[in-house]
């Protein structure tokens, strides 16, 4: 049995963004409440391609466990070809909507900056084996 998910309530100015950008955007992920590398991680294992994410002093995502992992409030990851960009920058500075470009998508590993770097068949192979090994040997710290 599994619980129902719970709806995504979007800011007027994200409905906005998105409307009429459906056949731009490849996939978004609400990032509220989540850090930004497990929605880039998600990002990566449903899409089977690596990321290359950037951080740094010109963004304002520190190079840092805390900015990775660290939770904000009202954050999302978007996914767009390199040929719809520039559209959709514009669409979302038109709505209010600061962006930030992180980073390209391709190879086969996700890379963090400087402070995460893992081959994607790994994460893969973790993510799905990591639980069902733990719970079966009954050492929840595996």
């Amino acid at each position: 049995m599994t619980a129902p998910a719970a709806p995504i309530r979007l800011t007027p100015a994200i409905r906005a963004m998105l409307r009429g950008m459906r056949r731009r955007i490849r996939c978004y992920v609400w990032v509220s409440g989540l850090a930004v590398a497990l929605a880039l991680a998600g990002m990566a294992l449903a899409g089977e391609v690596g990321l290359e994410v950037s951080s740094g002093a010109d963004t304002p995502l520190a190079d840092t466990a805390g900015g990775w992992f660290g939770e904000s409030a009202g954050r999302m990851v978007v996914a767009v070809a390199s040929e719809h960009l520039n559209d959709v920058l514009d669409r979302a500075e038109t709505v209010g909507i600061a962006t930030v470009v992180l980073g390209e998508s391709g190879g086969s590993n996700l890379r963090l900056g400087t402070t995460v770097t893992v081959d994607l068949d790994a994460l893969r192979d973790n993510w799905r084996d990591r639980l069902p090994g733990a719970l079966s040997s009954g050492n929840l710290a595996e």
